[in-house]
């Protein structure tokens, strides 16, 4: 198993296109090979802030 995790804000203004784009890329990195898990959470305690969680078979799936 091989993980990443990024976090990062988004603009206020930017949130609803924001909110949409992550869907799409969801449903898209859900696909690759090698993924078992491709997540964004929202920070409950900021709604702004929203991170990601990549499960991937191993770091070979993952840098092919």
């Amino acid at each position: 198993m091989y993980l990443v995790s990024r976090h990062f804000t988004i603009k206020p203004a930017a949130l609803g296109k924001a909110q949409d784009l992550m869907s799409k890329n969801m449903e898209k990195g859900r696909t690759e090979p090698g993924i078992e898990t491709y997540t964004f959470y929202a920070d409950p305690a900021e709604e702004t802030r929203y991170f990601l969680f990549e499960e991937w078979e191993s770091q070979e799936t993952h840098d092919a």
